[in-house]
């Protein structure tokens, strides 16, 4: 008798939290009566009772472990506008942030980012340097008072910072003393006598700690003898406190006052008379003349009453002449193109007139006095002309100028395609081929009798139709540049007499020349018939654009060698029949 023992089996499952763990099938054993395998959720030890294939009992027991949800939590900090970075997810505003995603043992992890976000940092700072003095800060420097900014990297914190500096520069601090002494005194300033007057200045150091000067004016009074210089008007003259009424020379001591010093008076009195001035003056007409303050823009006398210095009656007598500006124009003689000369003339009633040129222009040089002088500008040259009208030694000048340019050569050429005149050649293109800085183009059209402009165009490049009964053309054209230099060309185009281009082969059944054409321009009365070896008509017509196409009746003719006839007329020989005879090859 063989007894087996009870088997018995231990497991260790491990699940995430919220996944089950299942039985079913372990080890292929059935399940005893009443049994099942689960599935487990929760952790813990669990026991199943199966039966193997011998009919014996199993007991299994699972040992099962559940995984928490891992949670973890990661705090940062960025500088504002920055962001941080995790897990391929960027967060740029503070706060929590939760990501829920699976670990390397297929678990979930709920990861929770605590972001903070540093402001800028902003700081004023607040600053005070005396007048002249500067401040510098992060390689700054400042000298005058106001607001700054300076925008940087916070060695610290590695964020950006905003600082303002507030920058007050004190004014110079200057403090003025007015002082008087009599002469022979002293004022004590600064530990020092001074008995000269001027200004003295001395430099010290303010409550703010900057520099500040003290500026003396000292004033001496004199008490040497005063000299006092007047007239007697009206017959009496009153001096402190005294009348006069004789003319001499009186003096006055004159104790301490206000300012402190004596001085003695010597009063020097002279008796009045009538002061007459007569003034003569001369002015240019645009100019005005200040008199008795009064602006005198005319010819004429005037006079003024008013007191002398000494207090006698003065009358002014002004007799001025306003002297007019002469009239002055001057011309060129608006083309100087052939030889490079131009000739500048000057109208004036004036005195006398100077030319000059800016600038200078060589052949200006020994007729500068010349009513009418010959130049030859080599560039662009202003000529000044200046007219001076001159009485009593008043010198009133007007002045006028003339601007040329150097000397232009004009070439007129032109340039036709196509440059022969035919029957059907329209449009044709004419195109400027002048030298000379051609700015301005006529062209002129005239057709078989040239006594009448048939079209006028202005362009470099025109194009023109020919009527169709036209045998010949004149064509004109007419050039200028800016500095008014002109040229001309013409051109004849006659119709050429009538012409024919026959072919002397062609191949009906090949890829070119299929058909046999003539060609021709100015051809009227045209009649073409075509013979085979034997004679026989194969092909005729009176169309100049009809081709033959190597065949007779419908069938093809036989390659060889064809004989044609061709009658016409010229549009210009229109009463001479004319006749050419060839042959062509027809090839198959």
């Amino acid at each position: 008798l063989t007894v087996n023992d009870t088997l018995r089996d231990t497991i260790h499952p491990v699940i995430c939290a919220g996944a089950r763990f299942d039985t079913n099938g372990h080890l292929g054993y059935a399940p005893a009566s009443g049994q099942n395998y689960g599935p487990y959720y929760r952790q813990g030890v669990y026991t199943q009772h199966l039966r193997t294939p011998d009919s014996c009992f199993f007991n299994l027991v699972i040992d099962l472990t559940v995984n928490d949800t891992l949670r973890d939590t990661v705090h940062r900090e960025v500088c504002a506008g920055a962001s941080f970075d995790t897990n391929g997810v960027e967060y740029y505003f503070p706060g929590y942030h939760t990501q829920r995603h699976r670990d390397p043992d297929s678990c979930f992890r709920n990861l929770v980012v605590h972001l903070s976000v540093r402001d800028t940092i902003r700081d004023t700072i607040h600053r005070e340097v005396c007048f002249g003095a500067t401040w510098d800060t992060n390689g700054v420097t400042y000298s005058q008072t106001g607001y700054y900014t300076q925008y940087f990297r916070d060695s610290v914190t590695r964020c950006y910072r905003n600082l303002v500096i507030h920058l007050i520069v004190d004014p110079p601090i200057i403090t003025h003393l007015y002082r008087t002494i009599c002469m022979g005194e002293y004022y004590l300033f600064n530990r020092n006598f001074y008995i000269a007057q001027g200004d003295y200045s001395h430099l010290s150091v303010a409550a703010n700690g900057c520099d500040s000067t003290t500026i003396l004016h000292l004033r001496v009074l004199d008490t040497a003898t005063v000299h006092v210089y007047d007239t007697i008007y009206n017959r009496f003259y009153a001096y402190r406190d005294t009348v006069y009424n004789q003319p001499g020379v009186y003096r006055h001591v004159v104790d301490r006052g206000l300012e402190g010093c004596d001085s003695v008076v010597v009063l020097h009195l002279l008796l009045c008379d009538s002061i007459k001035t007569v003034l003569y003056d001369t002015v240019c007409s645009d100019s005005a003349y200040l008199f008795n303050g009064e602006r005198i823009i005319r010819s004429g006398q005037y006079k003024c009453h008013t007191f002398s210095a000494l207090g006698c009656d003065s009358m002014v007598t002004l007799n001025l002449i306003m002297v007019d500006y002469p009239s002055l124009a001057v011309s060129d003689s608006g083309n100087y193109c052939n030889d490079g000369r131009a000739t500048l003339k000057a109208t004036t009633n004036g005195n006398y007139i100077t030319w000059h040129s800016s600038p200078l222009d060589p052949s200006l040089v020994g007729q500068e006095h010349n009513a009418t002088v010959f130049v030859s500008p080599t560039e662009y040259t202003i000529y000044t002309v200046v007219a001076d009208s001159l009485y009593r030694a008043k010198r009133c000048v007007s002045t006028a100028s003339v601007a040329l340019n150097k000397a232009s050569v004009v070439d007129a050429r032109m340039m036709v395609a196509p440059d022969l005149l035919s029957v059907g050649n329209n449009p044709y293109r004419f195109a400027d081929a002048s030298t000379g800085e051609i700015t301005q183009w006529r062209w002129h059209f005239f057709e078989n009798d040239f006594d009448m402009v048939k079209l006028t165009l202005s362009d470099s490049v025109v194009w023109y139709n020919v009527s169709e009964n036209t045998d010949s053309l004149l064509v004109r054209l007419v050039v200028a540049n800016d500095y008014g230099c002109t040229d001309s060309v013409d051109k004849i185009m006659r119709l050429a007499d009538g012409e024919l281009w026959v072919p002397n082969a062609f191949t009906p059944d090949g890829q070119h020349n299929e058909v046999f054409r003539v060609g021709a321009y100015n051809i009227t009365d045209y009649e073409i018939s075509i013979y085979n070896r034997g004679g026989l008509l194969v092909f005729r017509s009176t169309n100049i654009d009809e081709s033959w196409d190597g065949t007779h009746n419908g069938q093809k003719c036989i390659q060889g060698s064809y004989v044609y006839v061709i009658t016409y007329r010229t549009k210009t020989n229109s009463n001479k029949m004319l006749k050419k005879v060839g042959s062509v090859l027809l090839v198959r």
